[in-house]
């Protein structure tokens, strides 16, 4: 049983036991059921069909009996070819079990089991439209084999111009139309510059086969140019593009532009204002370009940002631009500028707390503070990182507004005895977590906003922290401010950060924003656990501070993730300066971007750094963090302590 759930089990146990009597279960014991439940399955598994239907006979009334027609369903169409199980079987088990939150993973099993067999008749009668473009391209490839109808080909088209690569499904259906002499040179070349907008290279080269031969010329131009952006500030590279089609050249440029100035806006602004009038780009390119250089000479903290921005026409402005134009003026400390900047923004952009808060600001910052004051205290109770430093603003307690849903109990017992649920809990028992959650959250989909809030409370009940966080999260209520914000793993966060002399809220805080307390979380990057550690980081750490540490699994339990995660969150705040706000950012984008971002001359208050961190994502978690640990600081019973967390940002070391 993964750790995670062990001190979870109990609880469950309880609840299902209490769930399962009455009239038509009290003959039959729940332990019983699950021992046949696992028996049943082994049993299929091993191929004893005949054991397997004698075990599952004895109990059709188990929550998880369902599972097993699935995976009797699963082997039928893997064990078959071809599959002796018919569509009419698939769809009985769907009215029976309509919740089963498999019902379509088991009927693309079955129809990928009919296209590799070629029955394109079975496979056509049992499409469903949706948005996989396997199952698409199989049904217009089968449709074709039926009819010989062409319009089924021409299908093919928005299929196959994308700019990433479709799976080996499509390749019926993109031979037959190649065939039938639908793939042009034209649109090969339309296809080789979406996959190298998404920076697909080895499909951009592939395409190249497909160009006629001078096509081919800018092709492989073009792909070096996207590798090395910084091309296109030689003269011989424009050069080599004299025989290229002004149109091509044009759209290639303007890429160029454009990725060049993500690592060197500086270097493109010199580029433009030199040579940009050599090229007849549209006023559509232009505004791209120039917008584009303007949000990343503010990324890279140019002082020539506000001007560039500024002088840009305003038809040529798009949201973030116009966002990046207030957050310059606010790196000037221009207050006038800031506010006549914030007044260009839209009227969406102008409502959110965030513009608000910087009206206030600069309205401050202008002498006018009973007019900041007004806006201040339309924030503060707002619970998030604006409302908590407008309080700070107003010199006034954080305000939580800490309210507990009432729950109907007949509510809460027809979620507690929804199918789905049932299932939840019987699959969390038996330590199968993947489809349990999966399971939960179908359930949810489907409820009501009073059933989803008796849903959170049963996953708080659970001490299953994180499905009762998102669970909430898909309600309008969200004030249960204990629910959101559980002290979960109390022991062994704040013995860690008492022994390492960090806050054990700011802990809290990082999990919570990390992981929502899921302990067997995995991101995309291979981070894992409560506070989202990279194996590696974690071997480096495990070596330096004697802690076991030989197997990267160890990073889901609780005690190994937050006695390394709370080492080097120590080890940053030591690195950037003693400061939390620089350890946070840190934690979320690396130490070597933070050192880029500081101040060059003179410190710089805290709010307006955090403002202009350039990484939206970076920018958005160091809120939520110091939001989340001045919650998490009252949760503890802790004075406050934002103030002292929004001291000044440092100046750059010079060493």
């Amino acid at each position: 049983m993964q750790s995670r759930y062990k001190n979870s089990l109990l609880i469950i146990c309880f609840s299902l036991l209490c769930a399962l009597v009455s009239p038509s279960h009290a003959e039959e014991d729940i332990n019983t059921q699950r021992s046949l439940f696992n028996h049943a399955e082994h049993a299929l598994k091993k191929g004893d069909i005949q054991t397997y239907q004698r075990l599952a006979s004895k109990i059709p009334t188990y929550p998880l009996y369902p599972y097993l027609i699935y995976e009797a369903m699963k082997i039928k169409i893997k064990g078959t070819k071809p599959t002796t199980l018919k569509l009419t079987q698939i769809e009985k088990f769907k009215e029976e079990y309509p919740d089963f939150p498999f019902h379509n993973a088991l009927r693309t099993q079955w129809l990928n089991q009919m296209a590799s067999a070629k029955n394109w008749e079975a496979y056509v009668k049992g499409y469903l439209p949706s948005d996989n473009s396997d199952l698409a391209c199989q049904y217009y490839y089968g449709q074709y084999q039926l009819t010989k109808d062409a319009s089924y080909l021409d299908k093919a088209k928005p299929l196959w111009l994308v700019g990433f690569s479709q799976s080996s499904a499509c390749n019926g259906l993109f031979n037959a139309w190649q065939k039938a002499g639908k793939l042009t040179p034209a649109l090969a070349f339309e296809r080789f510059h979406l996959a190298l907008e998404a920076k697909n290279f080895d499909l951009a080269k592939h395409l190249t086969k497909h160009l006629n031969k001078s096509d081919q010329v800018t092709a492989n131009l073009w792909l070096k140019m996207v590798k090395t952006p910084s091309l296109i500030t030689q003269k011989s590279f424009h050069e080599s593009l004299k025989s290229t089609p002004n149109k091509t050249k044009l759209v290639m440029l303007s890429q160029g532009l454009k990725l060049l100035a993500k690592t060197n806006a500086q270097r493109t602004l010199s580029w433009w204002n030199a040579h940009g009038n050599e090229y007849p780009f549209s006023d559509e390119q232009k505004n791209q370009i120039e917008r584009e250089i303007g949000i990343y000479l503010s990324h890279q903290k140019s002082s020539v940002a506000l001007d560039w921005l500024t002088q840009m026409p305003e038809e040529a402005h798009d949201a973030v631009s116009r966002e990046w134009r207030v957050r310059n003026a606010i790196a000037n400390y221009d207050w006038p500028c800031a506010l006549k900047w914030i007044e260009k923004l839209n009227k969406e952009q102008q409502e959110d707390n965030v513009w608000q808060y910087w009206r206030a600001r600069a309205l401050e910052g202008l002498g006018q503070k009973e007019q900041a004051q007004v806006i201040y205290r339309a924030l503060a109770p707002t619970r998030n990182y604006y409302g908590f430093v407008s309080s700070l603003h107003l010199q006034q307690p954080l305000s939580l507004q800490h309210q507990a849903p009432t729950i109907d109990p007949k509510i809460a017992n027809d979620v507690h005895n929804a199918p789905g649920i049932r299932r939840f809990k019987e699959l969390m028992l038996i330590g199968k977590i993947s489809p349990a959650r999966i399971e939960w959250f179908a359930a949810v989909d489907k409820m009501n906003e009073q059933e989803r809030l008796a849903a959170s409370k049963l996953a708080e009940e659970m001490d299953l922290h994180d499905i009762a966080i998102f669970t909430m999260a898909k309600c309008e209520f969200r004030d249960d401010v204990w629910l959101r914000f559980p002290l979960a793993h109390q022991q062994e966060i704040v013995s860690n950060a008492t022994k390492h002399n960090i806050d054990p809220a700011w802990v809290f805080a990082i999990a919570r924003q990390e992981s929502a307390f899921f302990t067997d979380a995995v991101s995309p990057a291979g981070a894992r656990g409560l506070m989202q550690l990279m194996p590696s980081t974690a071997k480096i750490l495990a070596k330096k501070y004697d802690v076991k540490f030989d197997d990267d699994f160890l990073l889901h339990t609780p005690r190994v993730n937050v006695q390394l995660g709370t080492v080097y969150l120590k080890n940053l705040k030591q690195r950037m300066y003693n400061n939390t706000i620089l350890a946070t950012a840190s934690y979320n984008a690396g130490p070597l971007s933070i050192q880029r971002w500081l101040p060059e001359k003179e410190p710089m208050e805290a709010d307006i750094w955090i403002e202009t961190i350039p990484y939206r994502e970076t920018r958005e978690y160091v809120k939520n963090v110091l939001a989340f640990t001045s919650i998490y600081r009252q949760r503890l019973g802790h004075p406050a302590g934002l103030a002292f967390m929004m001291k000044p940002i440092p100046v750059k070391s010079s060493t």
